[in-house]
């Protein structure tokens, strides 16, 4: 008689061991930077000394007014017998400079300083023209003249910024030719007027004006 016996099946499942690991790749980037060491001023406006009277004056005789930065002429000073007045037509000189943050800038104007002590001689009616003669020539004064060098000139000293439009200006502004400006939260650009005392010739030799347009030109730097 024959028998049978049942036999187990082998195991079909077979358990997968272990965590499948990640796919790696890598990608260069390139590095660029622009280093920028000086700002870009815009000449927005030249500055405009309008129409002025000036007559001959003896060597020690001088008058001074200044132009401010919002364009306006204060009181002219100086010697009882020289003639010097402001006509109208004048304006100040405007620049710009753009700017991406609140960091303040520094503009720097023209070094060429009129000494107070000369001034106020001036202001008091009295006349100090040797002195003054001598601060023109090393205070780097700006001239503005015609081409003829025996014909009587301007010289511009003490200029200073001010008028600031999108921009908040610090106390050297009124002081000195430097003027700090802190750029307003959001500005893309500040912009400020250019102002100077103007001075008549008191070389000694150069002492009568003509009726010309006169001209000059000065530097302004912009910097972090």
């Amino acid at each position: 008689m024959m028998t049978s016996k049942m036999l187990p099946k082998a195991a079909t499942a077979v358990a997968i061991l272990g965590v499948a690991t990640g796919v790696a790749a890598q990608t260069q980037f390139n590095v660029n930077a622009t280093v920028q060491n000086s700002l870009t001023v815009t000449n927005e406006a030249d500055m405009n000394l309008g129409t002025l009277f000036a007559v001959s004056a003896d060597a020690d005789d001088y008058k001074w007014v200044t132009l401010q930065p919002n364009g306006n002429y204060g009181t002219v000073y100086g010697s009882s017998d020289l003639v010097l007045l402001t006509l109208g037509g004048q304006s100040a000189a405007r620049g710009s400079v753009a700017v991406g943050n609140t960091t303040p800038v520094s503009i720097t104007l023209p070094d060429a300083v009129f000494a107070a002590a000369d001034l106020q001689t001036a202001t008091n009616g009295g006349t100090n023209g040797t002195a003054f003669s001598t601060a023109q020539a090393a205070a780097n004064a700006v001239e503005v003249r015609v081409a003829d060098p025996a014909v009587a000139r301007f010289f511009l000293g003490n200029f200073r910024a001010g008028s600031v439009v999108s921009g908040a200006s610090g106390t050297n502004c009124g002081a000195t030719n430097t003027c700090t400006i802190t750029p307003a939260f959001g500005a893309t650009s500040i912009s400020f007027g250019i102002g100077a005392t103007l001075m008549t010739d008191v070389s000694g030799t150069r002492t009568a004006y003509e009726e010309a347009a006169y001209s000059g030109s000065f530097e302004v730097e912009a910097s972090y």
